[in-house]
């Protein structure tokens, strides 16, 4: 009879000395106990699936929406007559635009990442 339960409800018996199961009303509830053990095993097993597959493509949904977010902000810089230079909080070079590049007669190559203090 022990065999064919749940391996925790086997361990929660022994430990409360309740190994004879000879009973057929408490065997009968056991193998219950046992299978709602089991199902509750597979619903988890099915939850972290679901939620690995749902990331997975959250991020790749995230990545897509990072590309086409970098090609607007990259036409919006292109499509202005103006020179422009962006710089984050570190005084690093993070994008600019052609007529930049032009308009100070600079090396594309020396701006990417380049401290703004050095660019001359």
């Amino acid at each position: 009879m022990m065999g064919r339960l749940h391996p925790l409800l086997v361990r929660q018996m022994k430990r409360a000395d309740f190994v004879d199961a000879g009973e057929p009303s408490i065997a009968d509830l056991l193998t219950r106990v046992s299978r709602a053990y089991a199902d509750a095993d597979q619903d988890h097993y099915t939850m972290e699936r679901s939620l690995s597959i749902v990331s997975a493509e959250m991020q790749q949904l995230n990545i897509a929406i990072r590309k086409r977010s970098d090609a607007i902000h990259e036409a919006t810089l292109e499509a202005s007559n103006d020179g422009v230079i962006v710089i984050d909080t570190n005084r690093r070079v993070i994008s600019n635009n052609r007529r930049f590049v032009e308009m100070f007669a600079l090396a594309p190559e020396m701006l990417d990442g380049a401290n703004a203090e050095d660019i001359s």
